[in-house]
């Protein structure tokens, strides 16, 4: 693997380690394009004129994606790379990323679990049921996080989606 880099990354008052990740080769991101060009339409990029004619910038239209959100590419990127048959991933989000990941799970017929804090907005945790999203609710104290639920972290046959 090229490009790996790990580290340590303080959160919430502990320090935590971070996993390595790889530079993504050419081959990787050919992949990641033609399943997110198979499954997702292109969003439009508009001109806004900036107030007192001081020129103009561009605004890529991703809140127009099914989710809602950008975050939904790199989910159909990754469950497409990483997903295998017999998998359940696990994602622990209860916003765009949950989202993503359960449309993705929906798209490619991988089976997904989100795992999200009992203070989840409502209006989040509705529009992944509406996906059919596998929820778990989880309570999160100072010493834990969604993303690290100590119950659900090491499932059999399950792989997690950052």
């Amino acid at each position: 693997m090229r490009g790996l880099a790990a580290g340590w990354v303080l959160r919430s008052g502990a320090v935590e380690e971070t996993r390595a990740v790889a530079e993504p080769t050419e081959a990787d991101l050919e992949r990641a394009r033609v399943v997110v060009a198979a499954r997702l339409r292109p969003t439009p990029v508009v001109g806004l004129k900036l107030p007192g004619g001081h020129g103009e910038v561009l605004a890529k239209l991703e809140s127009l994606q099914p989710t809602g959100s950008f975050k939904v590419r790199g989910a159909l990127a990754a469950m497409a790379a990483y997903g295998a048959p017999g998998v359940r991933v696990v994602a622990a989000s209860a916003g765009n990323h949950a989202l993503g990941v359960v449309f993705a799970s929906g798209c490619l017929g991988v089976p997904a679990t989100v795992v999200v804090p009992e203070t989840a907005s409502p209006a989040k945790l509705a529009a992944l049921r509406r996906l059919g999203a596998d929820l778990v609710r989880h309570t999160t104290t100072r010493t834990s996080s969604p993303a690290r639920p100590p119950a659900h972290g090491s499932w059999p046959g399950r792989s997690p989606v950052r």
